[in-house]
């Protein structure tokens, strides 16, 4: 897929740049700011598996049929990025969590970017990897700008610490705090 947060690039996507058997997706929309952005992004088989069903369900199945067609304009043009947004993007968020149902806060691609890193760091995706979703070309910008961590994560980090310097002898930070 295009890089989530691009939403210029995310709206004309059309059936032709998916290559779902071979559960890749190339964005080929505007010119790429690096060489990273040039990658293709993986698509897990269930997502190909997803979009393949949609296609096969859609009055806009055709291969040059746009992803996120404007049923209003019959498939002619590909949803606007904040129709997109307000139809699917926050309502998607609001159910996974990332933000509460009816707050007033902005909410839109490229927030879900940070969500998604922040996401997958605290599932410990290696930073690489995380990196090479977002199709960051320098590492610095994955892990200081998208990447945020969270007290629960922190505390979790500090407690390993503690195990690994105390080891069998960690028992005696607990008896002196009961």
């Amino acid at each position: 897929m295009p890089p989530l947060g691009n939403e210029d690039n995310l709206a004309p996507c059309s059936i032709n740049d998916l290559t779902v058997q071979h559960s890749f997706v190339w964005g080929r929309f505007k010119v790429p700011k690096s060489k990273a952005s040039k990658a293709p992004v993986p698509m897990h088989p269930l997502l190909a598996g997803f979009l393949l069903a949609w296609r096969d369900n859609t009055p806009f199945g055709k291969d040059s049929d746009f992803v996120f067609p404007s049923v209003r304009l019959k498939g002619k043009k590909p949803l606007s990025a904040s129709i997109m947004v307000q139809k699917y993007l926050r309502p998607a968020a609001v159910k996974a969590g990332v933000i509460k149902e009816g707050e007033k806060v902005r909410f839109g691609f490229h927030n879900f970017r940070h969500a998604l890193a922040t996401a997958l760091v605290k599932l410990k995706v290696d930073a690489k990897t995380v990196q090479g979703m977002l199709r960051h070309e320098d590492f610095g910008t994955t892990m200081q700008l998208y990447a945020q961590s969270d007290m629960e994560s922190m505390r979790e980090a500090q407690g390993k610490f503690l195990e690994q310097l105390l080891g069998d002898r960690i028992h005696l930070l607990t008896e002196r705090v009961q």
